[in-house]
Formats: C-alpha cells, structure tokens, sequence
C-alpha cells in the first residue's frame, strides 16, 4: 500500500512540475533534439533487419545543456514492418503516462545530464517490408522536454529530417522486362 501511494504521489508531483512549467518559460535546454538510433550513440537510423527477426528503436535526445526529467512525445510505426512491439522507459524510476503509440509522458525520479541520452526502447520483431519509425508530437504536450531546474522548465525538443528512419529499406535495381525473362532461361 506505501509502494502504491509513493508512486502516486511522484505521479502526481511530476503532473505538478509539468503544470508549473508553462511554455513562457524558457528552460535551459533550447537545443533538445529527439530521434530514433538504433545502435545508441553510434547515430545508426538505418537498418535493414531479416525477416522474422528482433530489433531495438531507441529513443534518445541529445544536445541537453541542463539535464532533463520530463519528455513527451508519440512514436508512429508504418504498418507491416514490424510487429506491435513492447515499450520500455530507460529513465530512472519508470514513471510511465500513457501510451507510445498514442501519446506518453515519461518523468525520471533524477535529473538525467547523459548527453546523448536513451530515454526509452521499443523491442520490435520485424515483419519484412520497409517503412519508418518515427518520433511525432504528444496531443497535450507536444514536443515538450522538462529541465532540471526547480521547478522544472519546459524546452521544445526538434525532430528534423534524421527522425524518420527506414526500416527494411531495400534498394531495387531497375531492369527491362526482357532481362527479367532472360535470367529464367
């Protein structure tokens, strides 16, 4: 029963620091940037992953000058490359708000400083094809990026052109018809 109230009362808390922070604030991380790597730090946004295999899409954020505690955001999945994955926080104390595919809060119990920082995975099993993973914005709180000032203060988070990755990508090669029907001769 005390496990529950704390964790109710964090809850809470966080939905607090997040009301406080209004958007006039300018927090001190006004470069946060958002994207999917799929071999954290190394910046991989490619892949082309077998048929009928397990991969991880990490969540990260970069460029943060003052630490982070709260992120909000929404990961939209092109149908048929993957099965529907699991969803897991990296952040300390897994404070959880909703759903990744919908719209999720994640708050860290720790001012997190990592630079660049995983703030959650998505376990995906693949399905062939090729599409995009990509971050978009929360319904209530788009784009939004908590500091660790106190209270905390409310930062926009950027996804630029390296948020939407292939997955599956396979280059084709174009040729005739008559080729085509020369190779099954």
């Amino acid at each position: 029963m005390k496990s529950k109230f704390k964790k109710l009362t964090t809850i809470i808390a966080t939905l607090g620091i997040m009301g406080a922070a209004t958007p006039a604030l300018a927090g001190g991380n006004p470069n946060v940037r958002a994207y999917i790597d799929f071999d954290p730090p190394n910046y991989v946004h490619n892949i082309d992953p077998p048929e009928y295999t397990a991969f991880d899409a990490y969540i990260m954020l970069d460029n943060i000058d003052l630490g982070m505690t709260v992120v909000s955001f929404a990961v939209d999945i092109d149908g048929g490359i993957t099965a529907p994955p699991s969803f897991e926080s990296l952040l300390p104390g897994g404070l959880v708000i909703g759903d990744y595919d919908t719209g999720i809060t994640l708050a860290s119990t720790e001012c997190k400083p990592d630079n660049p920082l995983s703030v959650a995975v998505l376990h995906c099993f693949s399905l062939g094809g090729s599409g995009k993973i990509r971050i978009t914005d929360h319904p209530d709180y788009p784009r939004w990026v908590v500091d660790c000032n106190v209270p905390g203060q409310v930062d926009f988070y950027t996804t630029d052109i390296e948020t939407e990755f292939g997955v599956g990508y396979v280059p084709v090669e174009e040729k005739s018809w008559g080729s085509i029907k020369a190779m099954y001769r």
